[in-house]
């Protein structure tokens, strides 16, 4: 499973839209939208948005070969 999937699907399981937290990191909807629907999610908003959701990154079940596979190969 790719992370904006794995996002989509922690905000569901909390109630809460893609606008609000979209709003908490400070990025328009659209733009988080895209960056979900494309598993194009900087380091930086990665973590922002652990801490907002209160997830562990070890939670979102992120493997190395994922990264690599979708960002390099």
């Amino acid at each position: 499973m790719n992370i904006g999937k794995k996002i989509k699907e922690v905000l569901e399981s909390q109630g809460r839209a893609a606008a609000w937290l979209a709003d908490k990191i400070d990025i328009n909807e659209i733009t988080l939208r895209g960056k979900l629907n494309r598993n194009s999610i900087s380091a930086d908003d990665l973590l922002k948005i652990s801490i907002i959701l209160d997830i562990n990154l070890e939670e979102l079940k992120l493997e190395y070969k994922d990264l690599w596979r979708n960002g390099h190969g």
